[in-house]
């Protein structure tokens, strides 16, 4: 028996709880389909160390090296310091230089994650100083067909996890 699923009636999408529910429901202010960049210090942690075998370097980056790790749950300290030290997250433009705070609660951008991207592929390759560091990042991916069009040219908006886990199944090809 084969099972069809109804047309979303809702013209802009649906916001609501239920896809195919027929109500359309405006987005709360709250957004839960961003990352916080703990959030994304998780994910992208587990990932290139279990699917990719990378290995953190435990000789640079350490717990105390964050002012502001103790605002992060301590189930969830480990993975941003782990993302450091993958050189994923953590430092200033040029990949190699920390800044002294983590920033955890805040909301990560679309060029955030394109540079945490970029560097997990390309390791420190696109890495600059200029005034538009995250640009040679965002180029390399659009190359890459990683990211498409219109996520180039909405660089910083906040990345929405099913733009995020699109871009990362992309990696893959």
């Amino acid at each position: 028996m084969v099972t069809t699923l109804k047309p979303d009636y809702c013209p802009n999408g649906d916001f609501s709880l239920s896809y195919y529910d027929k109500t359309c429901s405006q987005p709360s202010e709250e957004n839960t389909d961003t990352f916080t960049r703990v959030g994304i210090a998780k994910v992208i942690s587990i990932y290139v160390t279990k699917y990719l075998d990378k290995v953190p370097d435990t000789s640079g980056i350490a717990y105390s090296d964050f002012g502001d790790l103790h605002q992060v749950n301590k189930e969830l300290q480990g993975y941003v310091v782990q993302s450091c030290q993958l050189g994923l997250m953590g430092s200033w433009a040029n990949g190699v230089d920390y800044k002294s705070d983590f920033s955890p609660n805040d909301r990560i951008t679309r060029v955030e994650v394109g540079t945490l991207l970029s560097r997990f592929l390309w390791g420190n390759r696109y890495a600059g100083t200029e005034e538009q560091w995250y640009l040679s990042h965002m180029v390399g991916l659009r190359n890459a067909k990683i990211i498409t069009r219109e996520q180039f040219f909405f660089p910083f908006i906040d990345e929405i996890r099913g733009e995020f886990y699109m871009m990362l199944l992309r990696t893959q090809r």
